[in-house]
Order: C-alpha cells, then sequence, then structure tokens
C-alpha cells in the first residue's frame, strides 16, 4: 500500500508565533482525542503524534481510519515548507492578474522564495507582484512556514476544516499527498 497524506496549510507563507500557535493546535487535537500526547514514529517525517480514537469524530470516512497502520499520525511543520502533491507535478500556475500560465518560470520563482523567504513572485508575463498563494496551483500546493501533515488518514470533515481555520485564525489550503 502506498502512504498518503493530507496537509492542512495556513494560507499565510509567514505566519507570526508558529511555534505557539503549533503547541495551541496539538493541544486542541489532543483534547478532542485525535492524536495521541507521546511522540513516536508514526510519519514517514520526523517524529509526530499517532492516531487517536477522536479522530473518527473529524473525518468523513471513521471506518477507514488505518488504525493498525504503524505510519498514521500527525506531523507538525514550523519551518518554511513546500506542501506538494507528492508524485504528481504542478500542471499549471495561474497569474491572478494576467491568467497567464506561468508553470516553466515556477521553479525559478520558488527557488527564490525557498532563499530569500520573500513570499512574493513577480509574474514574468505581466509583470504583477502577488503573495505566493495568489497564484492558482492544480493539483493544489501549500507554501508556509507552519503546517499540519496527516499521514493515512482519511478525508476530514468540513466542519473541522472550518474550525481548523478558526483555531489559526486564516483560510487554510488542503493539500493531497501521494507517494
Amino acid at each position: 500500500m502506498a502512504n498518503y497524506s493530507i496537509s492542512i496549510v495556513p494560507m499565510i507563507e509567514n505566519y507570526p508565533q508558529r511555534e505557539k500557535k503549533a503547541e495551541e493546535i496539538l493541544l486542541w487535537l489532543s483534547l478532542i482525542g485525535a492524536i495521541k500526547t507521546d511522540v513516536s514514529d508514526c510519519t514517514l517525517g520526523k517524529m509526530g503524534y499517532a492516531v487517536a480514537e477522536g479522530a473518527k469524530k473529524i473525518v468523513e470516512f471513521p471506518e477507514e481510519l488505518p488504525f493498525d497502520l504503524p505510519i498514521c499520525g500527525l506531523e507538525v511543520f514550523t519551518e518554511s515548507h513546500i506542501f506538494t502533491s507528492g508524485e504528481k507535478e504542478l500542471s499549471t500556475v495561474i497569474c491572478p492578474t494576467c491568467k497567464g500560465d506561468i508553470r516553466e518560470y515556477f521553479d525559478t520563482q520558488v527557488h527564490l522564495w525557498e532563499s530569500t523567504n520573500n513570499f512574493n513572485i513577480c509574474c514574468p508575463l505581466c509583470g504583477a507582484i502577488h503573495p505566493i498563494h495568489a497564484f492558482h496551483y492544480e493539483p493544489i500546493w501549500g507554501f508556509s512556514n507552519l503546517g499540519f501533515k496527516f499521514w493515512n488518514w482519511t478525508d476530514f470533515t468540513y466542519q473541522f476544516i472550518e474550525e481548523f481555520e478558526q483555531k489559526l485564525g486564516c483560510d487554510v489550503r488542503v493539500v493531497y499527498e501521494h507517494l
């Protein structure tokens, strides 16, 4: 079985007080019983927080949660990270101003974002400058210094995503990754 993840990424590239917010989200998820409080080797990345029984209340298909998989937990990111779709590359990157597809130029733009922490992208077609999240990506990608990657969980309920946005105080991108 291939692994997959669902990442919840704030639409704020440089989230203020990200470590504090990560701790608040972890506390909330543990209080609703969605994750275990002990850190374990339950992700494909760094150590994370294993799925717990309360996760059944926040997913669309609770009977499909793979509690028996060793990789089934939450990985938290508090450094700049690109949340990708995994094996799928971007097919389009659309400028919000000119509606042109800048996919062929995007790798250069992303390297600038990573190396300079400049969260704006200049469209090479029209010269408009926008935050990296203002562009339309297919498939959906996210860019932030805060993010929550749920390994091998099933789809979240709409209500859970809304509550997550309220806790973060901003809109989020939900990024599906398949390895």
